[in-house]
């Protein structure tokens, strides 16, 4: 099986429990505190890890606090380092209320650092897909990893489009749609994208920038799935979520794009890969933080890759 290039971030995920987010001007004291490895692209990775599919974490790492925290829990986890960057790392502030809501206070720093170059190492005729946020497009104000992208051949495209897509320059939106990506994004993010509120007539108006799969997320409702067929028609299906008592979401969209590329790989439809990874997700908003340990991954008791 050939690898993913997953392209993204790391950083310190600082977790903060509050009954409910403070008003301005408030003072409030936390329900919980602690600090866990985060990012949308580790995050991703560490699905593929779970479920024995090759990848390249493609992920800067920074100096200062949070970019020692990320070293040292990269050798935990036996993960190498990409590319070691100057300038301080960043982290992300995850308020999470009672009801498990998640709000995200970002503080972007080297791990938001690419170039091109970095790329010259990697043996293309290993890889058969690319992850990529739409985060990265944001900060990436000069378009160096669509360009690079721009230069592949011969690969899937997964583009998790963020809830910050209206701030990526439309430009660079326009030409990664123009490469036919496989499209992954909450029906919130949908919304904000399309102006619709439905996640078909959303599926509808993307697969037509992109003439391919889409999938759209809704928590609870599960996921919608529009998938571009190989006579080039296109079917949809629903996908029922698998019931969670929800923790806090943070993560969940990661690990469920992360499951879904795994599974796909492995040779599953569009469908069943989409209910895989519901269930994927659905244990990732039970417990605290982005991600699975091994042994709650292990409990999920879902097929891990055999290919080679």
């Amino acid at each position: 099986m050939k690898r993913t290039l997953i392209i993204g971030s790391t950083v310190a995920d600082i977790i903060i429990g509050v009954k409910t987010l403070p008003a301005s001007g408030s003072d409030i004291n936390t329900e919980s505190h602690e600090i866990k490895l985060g990012g949308c692209a580790f995050n991703v990775s560490e699905v593929l890890r779970h479920l024995s599919v090759p990848y390249t974490l493609c992920s800067p790492v920074g100096t200062g606090a949070y970019g020692e925290f990320v070293l040292s829990e990269y050798k935990k986890k036996g993960i190498e380092c990409f590319k070691r960057v100057e300038g301080e790392n960043g982290c992300c502030y995850c308020f999470v209320e009672d009801g498990g809501e998640r709000t995200f206070v970002s503080h972007h720093g080297a791990e938001y650092t690419f170039e091109p170059e970095w790329f010259d190492s990697i043996d293309m005729s290993t890889v058969d897909s690319i992850y990529v946020c739409g985060l990265e497009l944001e900060t990436d104000t000069e378009g160096k990893i669509v360009t690079w992208l721009e230069k592949q051949k011969d690969v899937d495209i997964y583009f998790a489009c963020s809830s910050r897509i209206n701030f990526v320059n439309p430009d660079h939106v326009n030409r990664l749609l123009r490469l036919h990506p496989i499209l992954h994004l909450s029906d919130n993010e949908a919304e904000m994208y399309t102006g619709k509120m439905n996640p078909a007539e959303s599926a509808e108006i993307l697969s037509g920038y992109t003439d391919n799969t889409v999938i759209i997320t809704s928590g609870r409702r599960g996921c919608f799935c529009l998938e571009k067929n190989d006579d080039g028609t296109f079917s949809s299906v629903g996908v029922p979520a698998v019931n969670s008592i929800v923790k806090d979401t943070i993560g969940a969209g990661d690990a469920h794009i992360g499951a879904y590329i795994s599974y796909r790989k492995m040779g599953y439809s569009v469908s069943n890969a989409a209910l895989l990874a519901n269930t994927v997700s659905g244990a990732v908003v039970a417990t605290s933080g982005a991600t699975l340990s091994d042994e709650e991954f292990a409990a999920l008791n879902i097929p891990v890759n055999t290919l080679r």
